[in-house]
């Protein structure tokens, strides 16, 4: 589901009426886009956001190589390797409150980073109240 700033209300939808009504999959990049420089970005709360709402498992998911690979401006792959790496699954509770989903999102950064051996990106849990 492509997603940019006058779609991301419409995409969230789409993928929450997808995760309850069927044993959808969905793949969702927790920055809100692609890297351009292949680092970690500050992540958005839309990822635990439609967990905390469908009750959907919450899979981190690292790609190693793929910078590489698929060079952001390129036009073509490049025959490089890419790993897939998966961390532990986890749920986010119906009733979190907007700093718990805040906390969810670092964890789920934090679980990414160290699948990659790179440092977290900034927290977001300072941010949030309530």
């Amino acid at each position: 589901v492509p997603v940019d700033d006058s779609t991301s209300l419409r995409a969230l939808k789409t993928l929450s009426q997808a995760l309850e009504e069927s044993q959808a999959c969905v793949a969702v990049f927790p920055e809100g886009h692609v890297s351009e420089n292949g680092k970690l970005q500050r992540p958005q709360s839309g990822a635990i956001f439609l967990a905390k709402r469908t009750g959907a498992q919450v899979v981190p998911i690292a790609l190693r190589g793929n910078v590489a690979a698929f060079p952001r401006w390129g036009r073509f792959p490049l025959p490089k390797k890419v790993t897939l790496l998966v961390g532990e699954a986890f749920r986010v509770p119906k009733d979190a409150s907007k700093r718990q989903v805040a906390e969810y999102t670092d964890r789920l950064m934090a679980e990414i980073a160290g699948l990659l051996g790179e440092p977290p990106p900034p927290k977001t849990a300072g941010d949030a109240e309530g």
